[in-house]
């Protein structure tokens, strides 16, 4: 069933306008914030399942939504750039850590 609703809530988020995207977005995040707060007050077994179950498809539809909102937001000439240039400082971190792990000793590299 969890697939099935995944695919019911990606043609809905295809076909919505701008206004239903942003309450879509917001009801994401509530959800996915609920359903991590559930965990922490909670130690019956089923409540934490099923709150694991609830931040799972939150986190599967944000990327659909993410996607949607993006062709909405930038436009299609500079999208590729944009995307791009939030990639670098990540790609720049990887290449230093993995400089300073070959040549600096793992107890000043991992502390």
């Amino acid at each position: 069933y969890s697939l099935l609703l995944v695919f019911l809530s990606n043609y809905f988020i295809l076909h919505a306008d701008d206004k239903q995207l942003r309450l879509i977005g917001l009801c994401l995040y509530l959800g996915a914030a609920v359903s991590m707060v559930i965990p922490a007050i909670s130690l019956d077994f089923y409540l934490v399942v099923v709150s694991f179950c609830l931040f799972e498809f939150c986190v599967g539809i944000f990327n659909p939504w993410c996607a949607k909102m993006r062709s909405i937001v930038i436009p299609e000439e500079i999208m590729a750039t944009m995307i791009s240039l939030w990639r670098l400082p990540l790609n720049i971190t990887v290449v230093a850590g993995v400089y300073a792990s070959d040549n600096y000793p793992s107890n000043i590299v991992f502390a």
